[in-house]
């Protein structure tokens, strides 16, 4: 919530670049192949979602729990959404599995959509908190790119 939509999206494309790499941080490990694994939608996902929600909280003024709430939700959007249709492709293409979209939706959304949803209460909780915390840190609306 702190890095601003440049930082965020960077920070993503740093994480999906080191594990393309060959480092082990994915859920599965990493390397070049990953971009075969039927989750790897949700990795360009996090990308999106990175950048849209650091845009949505450099609108406001102060870091507010409901609006930091409400901007980790959006960010779900671009995330299920990368992530659904990747699934629903390599299923059906290079995977060799059949599966109805309804399939893919029930377990790519429906079956962790609860822990997302704690997770973007988590983390509203914890930039408020630091933003209170270190009252020295230039808010993410400020000049210079945060």
């Amino acid at each position: 919530m702190l890095l601003g939509s440049k930082r965020r999206a960077l920070s993503q494309l740093l994480y999906l670049g080191v594990g393309l790499a060959g480092f082990p941080i994915f859920t599965s490990g990493g390397g070049i192949t990953y971009v075969l694994k039927p989750t790897f939608g949700y990795l360009i996902g996090f990308v999106l979602a990175s950048y849209l929600v650091g845009k949505l909280v450099e609108k406001q003024s102060n870091l507010r729990f409901r609006d930091d709430l409400l901007a980790n939700f959006a960010g779900m959007i671009p995330v299920y959404a990368c992530g659904v249709l990747y699934l629903y492709l390599s299923m059906n293409t290079w995977v060799g599995e059949s599966a109805s979209f309804w399939y893919v939706f029930m377990t790519g959304v429906v079956l962790n959509v609860a822990g997302d949803v704690i997770l973007c209460f988590a983390a509203a909780i914890v930039a408020v908190r630091l933003q209170q915390a270190l009252p020295h840190l230039p808010h993410v609306s400020t000049k210079g790119g945060r």
